[in-house]
């Protein structure tokens, strides 16, 4: 076989065994590159293994069932945008902007967030284990039963958030603003809250097992039927039974 036929039969070959989408490098309309304004598009279970989309505009697309893993995210617009159910594993988000953006079910478990605006986000059964989120602000959000077994959030925003249900067992929140936000059945196992802002918070029945407060702030808080066991108090005494605001 002449060399040219056989480098196109090649060529053929390598395109057909790419992803429909990576062929044609474009979505359902939107063009999938860096800067690229997909807003509003529906990109429902789009195929966006590693796609670049740095600096992208994807407010309001419905990105649903997407495969967004390693995606270059970074300094993405993405208020609004329904990622319900969305792989995120692996994606670049510093910078991204997801205001009011619809994360229900989302895999985000590993993904590097730190001072990422999640304002008013729905996270309810989000997957964030070991997620960082140093620094980030999601005041506002809706967390409702997320699983966030060992997530970072030092610094980060949760203001009047909704984290019922909510695993944080060995979570780091250092120093985490969370004053007015609901952590009813919350698991806060073994978590660190030293010099955390939980005043006005709802602790109901809030597991803060071998958890620690030291320097924490509880005033105002409602601490019914909190499980205290091993947990080390705002003032560094081990309580016993139990810790006081």
């Amino acid at each position: 076989m002449p060399i040219r036929v056989a480098v196109l039969v090649l060529a053929i070959g390598v395109l057909v065994a790419l992803p429909v989408d990576a062929q044609a490098r474009s979505v359902r309309g939107c063009v999938i590159a860096p800067r690229t304004d997909c807003h509003g598009k529906n990109l429902t279970r789009a195929y966006l293994v590693i796609a670049n989309l740095r600096g992208a505009n994807l407010s309001g697309a419905n990105l649903s069932g997407a495969n967004l893993s390693l995606a270059n995210l970074r300094g993405a617009n993405l208020t609004g945008a329904n990622l319900t159910g969305a792989q995120l594993t692996g994606a670049f988000l510093r910078g991204a902007n997801l205001r009011g953006a619809n994360l229900t079910g989302a895999f985000l478990s590993g993904v590097n967030l730190t001072r990422v605006n999640l304002t008013r986000a729905n996270l309810t059964r989000a997957h964030l284990y070991y997620t960082n989120l140093t620094g980030a602000n999601l005041s506002g959000a809706n967390l409702t039963r997320a699983e966030m077994t060992g997530a970072s959030l030092p610094g980060a925003n949760l203001t009047g958030a909704n984290l019922t249900r909510v695993n944080l067992t060995r979570a780091n929140l250092t120093r985490a603003n969370l004053s007015g936000a609901d952590l009813t059945f919350t698991n806060l196992t073994g978590a660190n809250l030293t010099r955390t802002n939980l005043s006005g918070t709802n602790l109901y029945y809030t597991n803060l097992n071998r958890a620690n407060l030291t320097g924490a702030n509880l005033i105002g808080a409602i601490l019914t039927n909190v499980f205290w066991t091993g947990a080390t108090c705002p003032n560094g005494i081990i309580a016993n039974p139990s810790c006081s605001a």
